[in-house]
Order: structure tokens, then sequence, then C-alpha cells
């Protein structure tokens, strides 16, 4: 009897252990599952702009592959949310099978003590079991030996009433599961069909960019020409920050060798001058704020397969960040304003924004709202992002350590 009051309370535990395990792993489902969605909006938004113009265009292509690989990312946890429903309902049978047989144990168990129990309620047999004791001590503990029985028994009838309940409520839990697993298995459906319609437009729009490679190699050209006068003119601000930088500590040096300073630390520095100031940027490494509150890298850091054209590909020194129509460019951090500038082409108007050894620029803007030397603070807007004919609104962001630039996805938070 005992062991097997033992036994239900330990497949309860297992129950009650299993349930705190499933709502953890299906809270961790859940908020991907929210930030996924959440990218699959921020990019439809994005391909509807630029799908409402006539034009076929290498935007429109960005847009299109940048919502396919968000879905194709949520098709993967909707996946991993089926099996994981699945595997939660092959160990609900097993916890309801283990109570159904726990309970049947419990029954005949009961039943085998009734049937003791009647016989020992018979008034005469009751009488002389007690009577026949040999001395007052076995008198006694027969006495205890039958109430302990009859206690026993209301015992018993208590854990079957709990085993039914528990039996119930993991039944009911059963049933939940099987509804939220039709849920995700018609989401995952869906989806799925929406992957197949984004991926035939795809196909469609390659095949129409195909037959434009000769306007496609000349916008590379020229994309080239303003990105290498996108390049001298950092390369200029950059060098000339960093010899004023240079001249003003050697200023400096030279001025506490004449005054005989002893420590060298208690020396005031002007900021915005010393190259040595915002050194704390390079403790932010993925933890820098986008430049954009909306959208996605369209065209990563570095040497870039064209979509289109094979065999051609472009060098890019940051990232492209394609965005909604409208959106303003800001700050990652405080720093001073070091050039202000216009780059005639897809470039348009570019900041150049210094954090003591660090620069960062922000290119493609169709408007700026700082001016040349400023102090601005992380999160300060420098301009409103420049939308192309094609309904392309992308953003041209570098970041430079001195005279190296650095693949700035190293350094934004990841989204």
């Amino acid at each position: 009897m005992n062991g097997s009051i033992r036994l239900v309370f330990f497949v309860l535990l297992l129950a009650v252990n299993s349930v705190a395990l499933a709502q953890n792993s299906k809270s961790k489902l859940e908020t991907q599952k929210k930030k996924e969605q959440k990218k699959i909006s921020e990019s439809e938004k994005i391909l509807k702009e630029v799908e409402g113009k006539e034009s076929v265009s290498i935007g429109r292509l960005n847009a299109l592959n940048q919502q396919i690989k968000d879905r194709e990312n949520l098709m993967k946890t909707l996946n991993d949310e089926v099996d994981f429903l699945s595997e939660e309902l092959k160990k609900q049978e097993n916890v309801i099978s283990d109570l159904e047989k726990d309970l049947e144990d419990i029954l005949k168990e009961y039943g085998e003590m009734l049937y003791l129990a009647q016989k020992a309620n018979n008034g005469f047999q009751r009488i002389l079991l007690i009577f026949s004791s040999s001395n007052f001590r076995e008198f006694f503990l027969r006495m205890k030996y039958l109430q302990q029985y009859a206690e026993a028994r209301n015992k018993q009838i208590v854990v079957i009433k709990e085993t039914r309940k528990e039996l119930l409520g993991q039944k009911q839990i059963f049933e939940l599961q099987k509804a939220e697993k039709e849920i995700a298995l018609r989401s995952k459906l869906a989806e799925q069909k929406q992957l197949e319609t984004l991926k035939d437009k795809q196909a469609s729009l390659l095949a129409s960019l195909s037959k434009q490679k000769k306007s496609l190699r000349r916008d590379i050209e020229k994309y080239k020409r303003e990105v290498k006068k996108l390049d001298q003119l950092i390369a200029k601000v950059v060098k000339k920050e960093i010899a004023l930088a240079m001249a003003k500590k050697k200023k400096d040096e030279e001025a506490k060798a004449k005054a005989n300073i002893k420590n060298a630390k208690a020396s005031v520095k002007t900021p915005s001058a010393s190259i040595s100031s915002g050194a704390s940027f390079g403790k932010y490494k993925k933890k820098i704020p986008w430049p954009v509150g909306y959208g996605f890298v369209s065209r990563k850091f570095g040497k870039i397969e064209h979509p289109v054209l094979k065999g051609i590909s472009i060098q890019n020194q940051g990232v492209d960040i394609q965005t909604k129509k409208g959106e303003k460019a800001r700050a990652v951090y405080d720093g001073v304003v070091k050039s202000i500038a216009q780059v005639p082409g897809a470039m348009n108007n570019v900041v150049i924004v210094q954090h003591g050894q660090y620069f960062t620029v922000y290119a493609k803007l169709k408007s700026v709202t700082v001016k040349n030397g400023d102090k601005i603070a992380k999160g300060q807007e420098v301009g409103v992002v420049y939308t192309d004919k094609s309904g392309r609104t992308e953003l041209q962001f570098q970041l430079w350590h001195k005279q190296q630039n650095l693949n700035p996805e190293y350094w934004l938070t990841k989204k």
C-alpha cells in the first residue's frame, strides 16, 4: 500500500517538473518567434515601399531577399515549436498512462483491503480476534492494528481521489497541447505558402534584372567612382584629425617640460582635439546602437558579390542599411562633427563624427541636421536618409579606428 502511494506521488512530482521545464522552453520559443515576426514586419514594410515603384531594382531584390531570409528563420522556429509540442505530447501520454496504471493498482489494492475489512468487521470474528489475545499487550496491539487498518483505508480513498483529479488535469493539459500543435502546424503551412510566393517573385525579379545587365554594369562603375570619392574624403578628414591630435599632444608635452610638471597625468586635455579622448568607445563592441531605428543590412562589409552580375564584386568599406522612407540617421555615440560634405551621386550628403580615436561615417543622406564642429550626443539626429527613384532608402554607415576601417556589424547591437 505505502509503495503504491509513494509511486503515485513520484509520478505526480515528475509531471510537475516536466510542466515547469516545458513552460521555460515554450517561453523561449515564443520570445524567438516574436523577435522574428518583428523583423518580418519591418522588412515587409520596406518591401512594400519599393514594390510601390514600377521600376525593377536592386533595392527591391534586397528587400525581397531579406523578407525571404526573415521568413525562413521564422520557419525554423515554427519547426522547432512543432517538434517541441510533439515531444511534449509524447511525454504527456506517458504521464497519463502511468497515472492510469497507478490508479488501477490502487483500486485493486483498495478492493483487497475492503474485502479483508468486511471479513474483519464481522462481529463474531472481530470479537474472536481481540479476545483470543494471550495477554493485555497483544490485546492492545490487535486493537491498534484494526484502528490503523481503518485509517489506511481512509488514506487510500484520499489517494484515489487525488489521483483521479490529477489524471483529469493531465488529460486537459494533453488536449490543450494538441490544440497548440494544430495551431502551430497551420501557422507553419501558411508560412510555407508565403515563402513559396516570395521565392516565385524572387525568381521573376532576377530574370527581369538579368535583362538589364548593361545598365547594371554602368550603375556599378558609377557607384565605384562615388565610393572612391567618399574614401578619399574620409581619409583626408581622418588624416587631418590625427595630425592635429599629434600636434596638440606634442605641444602639451613641450609645455609640460617647460613648466617642469612632475605629474604628467594631472594635465588637462581637450576631449575634442586629443586622439586619446573617447577611448571608452572601444569598450562598446557589439553594444553600440544602430544608426537607424528600422531596417536591415542590405550590403555587408568587405568584398561583396553582385546579386545579379556574375564575377562582379564591390568593396564595401562599411555596411549599407536599407530602411523606410523618411528615416532619420542618428549618432551611435557621443562625439564631435568633423566634416559635412557632398559626394555627388548615390552618396549625397555625408557626415563624419569623431569619437576620440574612432570615427563614424553617415552617407547617403537627403539632408543634414548638424553643423561642422557640433558636439553631439548618442542618439542625436545627424540627418534624414535619402530615397532614390526606385524607392530604395539606404544609409551607408562606416566605422574607422584611426586610419583603419572596421566591420560595423561586429560593433552594432544584435537585432
